[in-house]
């Protein structure tokens, strides 16, 4: 038998470690860190939530995991500024590698749901798309939803990773919010503004139908909105998130102290916990706005992350700051 000069066998085996090494260098590149830890986030905005929505994001990416891939879906009406648009995907530019961002045109969905200004801050109707996740996803079995005036200052896989056994929803629990009109008590209502969703759950139950006729019957009834359509209609399948994960911005300590006394849902917070979120949140739910003229509670914090953003001076602008 032949024999090759060792000189020659050498050469064949260093020709061949390279062929794999750039036949791997070219697989990981390619899957990037998606293949690590793939979390699926759902958003919704209008013109005007233009920039919070990316302030949210950036916080989100900023503070995520390096292995830690996010699928961004945004629900937007469909007179949505082409210019806008082009702000929100420039972050999937930006973070090269670690999410991928969708739009989706809801076009004039909800469009005769009540917005009335019922509450805290004037509704748009962007705020009703969260109730068609289930069918605009059918490959999504579960989704975290963040509201546009969110801050997130940790990875979000533990909260994505939650138990949802027999749940729609996992929210952060709201005030108590009695709805006699509903006949509901309101011992455990929550606050819409984040949630981990069962989109599978919802689907085989066929809640967005449900959804969908309930609010025709009840569209003036619907003091909070679609918030009101989840508590009432999803009565016995939410769960409380840990209060870290979306607590609110209160203005001072006694207002923290009020929140915890008047909690009375079977699966409350314990004061400690409250306390530990409100000073260390991984998710900031700013219902008094930082982008406002008023004074509210961690501004300048938001503003921060602002400043991280390829659009902090029009952001100055646009708020007059």
């Amino acid at each position: 038998m032949k024999k090759f000069p060792k000189a020659k066998i050498w050469s064949i085996i260093v020709i061949c470690v390279a062929i794999l090494v750039s036949i791997g260098f070219t697989f990981f590149k390619s899957k990037g860190t998606k293949a690590q830890n793939n979390i699926a986030v759902a958003m919704a905005a209008d013109d005007n939530y233009t920039y919070p929505t990316i302030v949210s994001i950036t916080s989100l990416l900023t503070n995520s995991k390096n292995d830690t891939y996010y699928d961004i879906y945004i629900m937007i009406p469909g007179n949505f500024e082409e210019e806008n648009k082009q702000k929100i995907l420039s972050l999937q530019r930006k973070y090269e590698n670690r999410c991928k961002i969708t739009l989706i045109d809801m076009q004039d969905k909800y469009k005769n749901a009540n917005v009335a200004d019922h509450i805290r801050t004037p509704l748009s109707t962007p705020s009703y798309y969260r109730l068609s996740l289930s069918s605009l996803l059918p490959e999504q079995d579960s989704i975290i939803w963040l509201d546009g005036d969110t801050l997130i200052f940790d990875d979000l896989s533990d909260m994505f990773s939650l138990n949802m056994e027999n749940l729609y929803y996992r929210c952060f629990l709201d005030y108590p919010y009695p709805m006699p009109c509903f006949n509901f008590k309101g011992d455990h209502y929550i606050c819409a503004g984040v949630m981990l969703i069962n989109l599978k759950n919802l689907r085989e139950n066929n809640m967005e139908t449900e959804f969908e006729k309930f609010i025709a019957k009840n569209n003036e009834k619907l003091i909070q909105h679609d918030q009101t359509v989840i508590n009432v209609l999803c009565n016995g399948y939410i769960g409380a998130l840990p209060a870290k994960y979306g607590m609110f911005n209160f203005t001072d300590a006694n207002m923290v102290n009020d929140y915890s006394n008047r909690l009375i849902a079977s699966d409350r917070y314990s004061e400690e916990e409250i306390w530990s979120a409100y000073k260390n949140p991984i998710i900031l739910h700013y219902v008094y706005k930082p982008w406002s003229k008023e004074e509210v509670n961690r501004k300048s914090l938001w503003w921060e992350y602002a400043a991280k953003t390829d659009y902090f001076s029009e952001i100055r602008e646009k708020y007059a700051i």
